[in-house]
């Protein structure tokens, strides 16, 4: 039986802005067998060289105004990761949320586009 590939990813953004926390939920949407504790690094490592497998073509994120709940360096760090995973994986990045949340992305000049 082949692989069957998934060009689109649907999430929800996790209650904060945590990395850890969103690299998890990634793999656990994409049934990705998960063990033991990972630092970020490794589990973003995991996700991406999962998603890069998958030919990953958007990502798709629910709740993105939960990035509100965080501090404006966590935002700022959070954001940061939004646009380096669309990057990496030459995937469009697309995010649903409250009006507030579009302030916090519209900060971000890359992720405004």
């Amino acid at each position: 039986m082949g692989v069957t590939r998934t060009p689109i990813l649907l999430l929800q953004a996790p209650p904060a802005p945590d990395e850890r926390r969103f690299y998890q939920h990634i793999l656990a949407s994409i049934g990705a067998p998960m063990w033991g504790r990972h630092t970020v690094s490794e589990l973003k490592v995991r996700a991406l060289s999962h998603l890069h497998d998958m030919d990953l073509k958007m990502i798709m994120i629910d709740e993105v105004h939960n990035l509100l709940a965080g501090s404006y360096r966590e935002q700022r760090r959070f954001l940061n990761m939004l646009g380096f995973l669309a990057n990496d994986l030459c995937a469009s990045l697309v995010v649903f949320g409250v009006n507030g949340a579009v302030d916090a992305i519209r900060g971000d000049e890359q992720l405004a586009r």
